[in-house]
């Protein structure tokens, strides 16, 4: 796979998710990465990726994703809400789905099949 892709991860305050989401962004790869509470238990995590991004001009964004987020009331921390943003910022390749991608252009979000990414 030699085109760039969008990438969102959940969990990216550690562990795998952390992982992929430094690997993905040094390749090249827009990144959306979530995690729960990055202004709380996971701040220092969040400050991290942060700091990462911009020192190292990589294209990380971060952004809040609990399991419970679309019951704290706030439309912004739920994933309708982080799938709203995908589908205003990008375009994708694959079947149109319209409750998961946009639907100006033949796109879908897809899970990774292999590690042509890496």
């Amino acid at each position: 796979m030699n085109s760039k892709q969008v990438v969102l991860i959940t969990g990216s305050s550690s562990g795998f998710g952390r992982l992929f989401t430094e690997t993905l962004a040094r390749k090249g790869h827009t990144v959306f990465a979530t995690m729960r509470a990055p202004g709380g238990r996971n701040a220092k995590n969040a400050s991290d990726i942060r700091a990462l991004a911009e020192r190292d001009g990589l294209l990380i964004h971060l952004l809040e994703l609990g399991l419970f987020a679309s019951e704290s009331g706030d439309p912004a921390r739920n994933i309708a809400s982080v799938l709203d943003v995908y589908r205003r910022t990008q375009d994708w390749q694959g079947a149109p789905d319209a409750t998961r991608c946009g639907t100006s252009k033949d796109n879908a979000l897809l899970p990774i099949e292999g590690p042509e990414l890496f």
